[in-house]
């Protein structure tokens, strides 16, 4: 029986249908997207997906992971930078590095939370 849209269906999903998805965010702190996000995380089916949340190291969202058990793949760069020019490079090098990551992964699905996600 098909489920309604949005909702996913009662029963265990086989293994191949099991989604890897990636989200992504850039903030330092716990505003109000990385709170939905947070909320989002919370009330995953994790038999039919697996999330994995790739953040700066100094964030609150990484702190939130790692308090809650949930698998974080930190983002080599700060958070806030003190100067957005010198954080292009790390940025840049976050493009590449992300790109690994998912295909190393086999990552499904990317959820870009922030601006700064969306452009990596």
């Amino acid at each position: 029986m098909q489920g309604r849209p949005g909702r996913i269906a009662a029963g265990t999903p086989p293994a191949e249908s099991v989604m890897r998805v990636l989200y992504v965010d850039s903030a330092p702190g716990l505003g109000g997207g990385q709170v939905n996000l947070i909320e989002i995380l919370k009330s995953l089916h994790t038999d039919a997906v697996i999330p994995l949340v790739s953040a700066p190291a100094d964030s609150g969202v990484a702190r939130w992971c790692s308090e809650n058990d949930v698998e974080l793949i930190r983002l080599p760069f700060q958070s806030a930078p003190r100067n957005r020019l010198r954080d292009l490079p790390d940025s840049l090098n976050s493009v590449f590095f992300l790109a690994r990551q998912i295909r190393s992964r086999r990552i499904d699905i990317v959820h870009a939370n922030t601006f700064k996600a969306g452009l990596v």
